[in-house]
């Protein structure tokens, strides 16, 4: 099965968990949650749900695998510790689990990374997921802030059996739906790190690529995770973004940074550049609808 399928797959899991669990009474357990988000005591809290909800969670999740005639089967064991998580600064914080999940049809197991959230009439529903096939070993969540703004992105990743391979899902808010922003399988030796604003994700083959997003916001401006960085020779410079196709532009002046090409960029809201000189380089970013917007990415290359 591709992974196109699969995602679409999961996204009627989704919609089919969203209506299954629409007829819970949470009530009580819901309460109890909210209230230790809110006062910051989370695992405490949660706990109370996660003793009287897990059986049914994981009914649940058989239910919609076994409904989609999905190949992957959930594990006996108990899923992974949850974790909490906010995408948005004025909305409830989001809980993530990871299920360990099989597939007859591969070697070695697989983890379900689920995020839940809460609905306006307060009831949890999932608002993502996504698979990790040959993953043993999830990751602690971590964020990804916009200065400024009540944004966050959120790094879901997790290792193989043998820790050889990493896998990770960059994810945020677009028009109001949590998405995938930037995803990896299968790196080789992979190490993630959120340092100053950017991601930074190293290879085994030594190759380092800094990781800024940038979205527009409510306002109609452009927003950088960061606004300077600093790189040595040979690593590259992604910027990504949650914009549809060609709202923004990108100019670099190229006197220690050199763009990479990467094919017809029409439709992918990306650009990178690789450092090749000691120097000072800048990168402006414009969005179409309103270059008076813009902002500039200030970027020092050193040995």
């Amino acid at each position: 099965m591709d992974d196109n399928r699969l995602e679409e797959l999961l996204q009627e899991a989704k919609n089919q968990a969203d209506r299954f669990f629409a007829g819970w009474d949470l009530d009580p357990s819901r309460q109890k949650v909210k209230s230790r988000i809110q006062a910051g005591d989370f695992k405490k809290g949660f706990s109370l749900l996660a003793r009287r909800e897990w059986a049914k969670l994981g009914l649940a999740l058989a239910c919609l695998l076994l409904a989609l005639f999905l190949p992957y089967r959930l594990q006996q064991a108990k899923p992974y510790a949850l974790q909490t998580v906010t995408l948005d600064e004025r909305q409830p914080a989001q809980l993530v689990n990871f299920v360990p999940v099989s597939n007859p049809a591969r070697t070695g197991q697989g983890l379900l990374a689920v995020l839940w959230g809460l609905n306006p009439e307060g009831q949890y529903q999932v608002i993502y997921s996504s698979m990790f096939n040959d993953s043993v070993f999830p990751h602690p969540v971590s964020t990804l802030d916009f200065p400024g703004t009540p944004y966050r992105m959120a790094l879901i990743s997790s290792e193989d059996s043998e820790q050889k391979y990493l896998h990770y899902r960059l994810v945020g808010y677009t028009d109001q739906n949590v998405n995938t922003i930037l995803a990896a399988d299968y790196v080789p030796g992979g190490k993630l790190d959120i340092e100053e604003g950017k991601m930074v994700e190293e290879r085994e083959d030594g190759s380092v690529t800094h990781i800024i997003p940038y979205q527009i916001d409510d306002k109609g401006d452009l927003v950088l995770s960061a606004d300077n960085i600093q790189l040595q020779i040979g690593e590259e410079l992604l910027l990504i973004g949650f914009d549809l196709s060609n709202q923004v532009s990108f100019m670099a002046r190229e006197d220690a940074i050199r763009k990479i090409d990467a094919g017809n960029e029409a439709d992918k809201p990306e650009a990178r550049f690789t450092a090749n000189s000691v120097g000072e380089d800048c990168v402006r970013l414009t969005p179409n609808a309103n270059p008076a917007k813009g902002k500039t990415l200030y970027i020092r290359v050193v040995k």
